[in-house]
């Protein structure tokens, strides 16, 4: 084992990604990457971000939606969505069974994970909408309902399956709902975030399936090229680059942290790792 160490992966369960990267932090480690969600606290991810700038350490939390041609797409769109024009959004987002490992429970058990579906699913959401909404990450959520569902068999999760919320993100005014679950039923139902214009005139904005439509029409990139987003992003990092949507992680953080807190269901960071 080298006595340095200059890049460090951090690929575990959800509750230890800040103790871990706290300890590289504290090691002196320069490039740091932590897989999503990057932590479970906010506040403890500011606290992340303040040492790693004052010691000179790139961190890089892993949203690789962010770098998926969601952004050229959305750039494409005749009238550009922002905050100002949008009137609500609303979620259905349904992918996939209960992921079981082999080697442990760390997405299905509390101790772990600390959360179910919101936990591993909400990122994947809020990034995907802040793509296509980029000024989005400067206004904060504020939930209005929130509800969580849970499977009935605690072997094979003792955390959320599923979750159902309605929002506001208040300045902007604009409203949210959201379903977002695992498929325990196998309906194959297509995952979909629909954003509605204020302007009736104007067509609203749909994600669905990794596609982006202006009204009935897809946007779509000429030549069309395959989506390398994870490699495009590894690639990045190694290469000693900064990352560029901190902010946006900062704010994806608070978001799913807020659902949560919403249903007195917290989440922590709090495994102790020896």
């Amino acid at each position: 084992m080298p006595k340095t160490l200059d890049y460090a992966f951090i690929l575990t369960n959800h509750k230890s990604h800040y103790p871990l990267a706290k300890y590289c932090i504290d090691k002196r480690i320069k490039h740091i990457f932590i897989e999503k969600p990057a932590v479970l606290e906010v506040a403890n991810w500011k606290k992340l971000l303040k040492l790693s700038t004052d010691l000179d350490i790139k961190l890089w939390p892993g949203y690789h939606h962010h770098y998926t041609t969601l952004n050229d797409l959305s750039r494409m769109l005749e009238q550009p969505l922002m905050t100002h024009d949008i009137e609500s959004i609303e979620i259905l987002f349904s992918r996939g069974n209960i992921p079981q490992r082999g080697w442990g429970r760390s997405f299905t058990s509390k101790s772990l994970s600390s959360g179910g579906c919101g936990v591993d699913l909400g990122p994947h959401v809020m990034s995907i909408i802040s793509s296509i909404v980029p000024n989005i990450s400067n206004y904060p959520l504020e939930i209005t309902e929130c509800s969580f569902s849970e499977s009935s068999n605690k072997t094979i999760s003792d955390v959320d399956t599923g979750l159902t919320f309605t929002g506001i993100y208040t300045i902007p005014n604009i409203k949210i709902s959201g379903k977002i679950s695992y498929d325990l039923s196998n309906d194959n139902k297509p995952r979909q975030i629909l954003f509605k214009r204020k302007n009736k005139l104007q067509d609203s904005v749909t994600w669905n399936e990794s596609r982006l439509f202006s009204g009935n029409k897809e946007i779509m990139l000429n030549p069309n090229r395959s989506d390398l987003a994870f490699r495009k992003m590894i690639y990045d990092f190694l290469q000693g680059k900064d990352c560029q949507y901190l902010k946006m992680v900062t704010w994806n953080i608070e978001c799913i942290e807020k659902l949560y807190a919403s249903c007195n269901a917290s989440i922590s960071d709090d495994l102790l790792v020896i």
